[in-house]
């Protein structure tokens, strides 16, 4: 989400890790290690979608811990590590739309998992999602986005409540440059995280034009929002009140991904979870199992 710093992010992200009881294993891709997870096999039915998921910015595949347990006991759920973060290789290889969707599809093929998909995608892995139901629209049944990075969202998007709360031009002009066009690199930070922050600005530079230019195909989309303004004072902006532009960017948020829902118009949700911050599956597990559970048995 923008409004958290990148550093602030891995913090959080490091701090709520918890080892996940599980059974992982290690996958080759052209020589790198995956660390990946999935639970039996053996129950799926045949055309029975699989769940798959995709982590935020930095996140290991525990973060999903609070809630693929409980999910992995009535659906064929997967996840995994992507490249150069947690327990994966670094493959060297720039972490774009296409070649993450395509480690993720030969990682499922490896795993001996076929579609069709339901795709679940926290913060950044919200883009990959959508990229993925992009390239591969005919594997993809429905797609879930938890709090996702907002891949709907034009620089005048950006501008908009940061004009409604008040700010001068002038200073919305510097703080959209320092955003997009200002290297900001933390030489302390793994090279792996960089590289997905780096695409992340440059997608935002041509308003997710890659991502627009791909088909979405005619399946139930839900989306998941945070209510809750998480950002801890020690790191909130003694410029603006980033908790009253935090109010305008939800309104925002409902406006374009309910318009979303209905261009798609196979009919899918969003959720809103007013006591969850950014990581609303481990702040409300029950209410995203329960939505996602919904939605895979309509498969049933």
């Amino acid at each position: 989400m923008s409004y958290f710093k990148a550093g602030l992010v891995f913090l959080l992200i490091s701090r709520m890790i918890l080892p996940v009881d599980a059974q992982t294993r290690m996958i080759d891709l052209d020589s790198i290690k995956f660390k990946v997870y999935h639970n039996d096999l053996s129950a799926r039915k045949e055309n029975h979608p699989a769940l798959i998921f995709e982590n935020g910015w930095g996140a290991k595949l525990e973060n999903w811990e609070p809630i693929i347990g409980q999910i992995g006991q009535h659906e064929v759920v997967f996840t995994y590590d992507r490249s150069g973060i947690g327990g994966s290789e670094y493959d060297e290889q720039e972490p774009t739309l296409q070649h993450t969707a395509e480690n993720l599809h030969n990682l499922l093929i490896r795993s001996g998992i076929p579609p069709p998909y339901i795709l679940i995608g926290h913060s950044l892995g919200g883009v990959y999602v959508r990229a993925f139901a992009g390239l591969y629209p005919e594997e993809v049944v429905g797609l879930v986005f938890v709090d996702p990075a907002d891949f709907t969202e034009t620089k005048e998007d950006w501008e908009t409540p940061f004009r409604q709360a008040g700010v001068p031009e002038k200073k919305i002009n510097e703080m959209l440059f320092d955003r997009l066009y200002t290297d900001q690199v933390d030489e302390d930070m793994p090279v792996p995280l960089r590289k997905e922050l780096e695409v992340l600005k440059g997608w935002r530079k041509v308003d997710f034009a890659e991502l627009r230019e791909m088909p979405l195909p005619k399946i139930p989309l839900y989306f998941f929002m945070g209510g809750k303004f998480d950002v801890p004072p020690a790191y909130r902006s003694k410029d603006l009140d980033q908790e009253a532009l935090f109010g305008y960017r939800k309104r925002q948020w409902t406006d374009r991904w309910y318009t979303l829902i209905d261009e798609v118009g196979e009919g899918g949700a969003l959720i809103y979870v007013s006591n969850a911050g950014h990581f609303v599956h481990r702040d409300n597990p029950k209410v995203v199992i329960d939505n996602i559970l919904s939605l895979a048995g309509r498969f049933h």
